[in-house]
């Protein structure tokens, strides 16, 4: 619950791309899923993410294109991205398509997905791991200065995306949401990206 509006956000899940379905069929059934959330006032779709899956990056573009107003919530793991790579990807988002993007960050996996990518990192160590990872993310995504962060799991200094700022993005949304709406008005069925 959000107690500044006394709202409830909803998310959806999105299929998992583990099943045997074709490509195009599982990109029809994403695209279906995508749109009834959005229809049903879902603020967001969690898109999953492990060894067996498809790139839940991809499969959140996707989303992107085909709804107006859904935000995916990417399952994001550290040892399968690196910082830098998931601040940029939350930056990119945000700059094409004008909206936000929730990170669902994964401490660990199935146990097999770690051997598979020989993380042997220990339990309590993986929390510790992450919490650096998603801190390192907020303040790529954050700060208008390069970024130094320096521990364990990441050892070098990390460099700035070029991210809008958050004003910038407001002003990007309230552009494309008018557009929308003057090309409704005319009846154009042009689509945003």
């Amino acid at each position: 619950m959000n107690p500044k509006h006394g709202s409830l956000d909803v998310f959806s899940t999105c299929p998992r791309s583990d099943r045997p379905v074709a490509g195009a069929d599982y990109l029809r059934e994403v695209e279906d899923v995508a749109r009834w959330s959005e229809q049903s006032g879902c603020k967001g779709i969690l898109v999953y993410s492990d060894n067996s899956m498809l790139d839940p990056w991809m499969v959140s573009e996707r989303i992107l294109q085909v709804t107006e107003t859904l935000c995916p919530l990417v399952a994001v793991q550290p040892i399968y991205m690196h910082p830098y790579a998931a601040a940029k990807m939350v930056a990119t988002f945000g700059h094409l398509y004008g909206r936000q993007i929730f990170l669902n960050m994964i401490a660990g996996g199935f146990k097999n997905d770690l051997v598979a990518l020989n993380d042997t990192t220990p339990h309590d160590k993986r929390y510790t791991r992450l919490t650096e990872y998603t801190c390192l993310i907020l303040q790529l995504l954050k700060s208008q200065d390069p970024v130094t962060f320096e521990s364990r799991d990441h050892p070098k200094p990390a460099c700035k995306p070029r991210a809008q700022s958050a004003q910038s993005l407001s002003n990007t949304r309230n552009r494309q949401a008018n557009a929308r709406r003057s090309l409704r008005q005319r009846g154009s069925n042009a689509a945003f990206v």
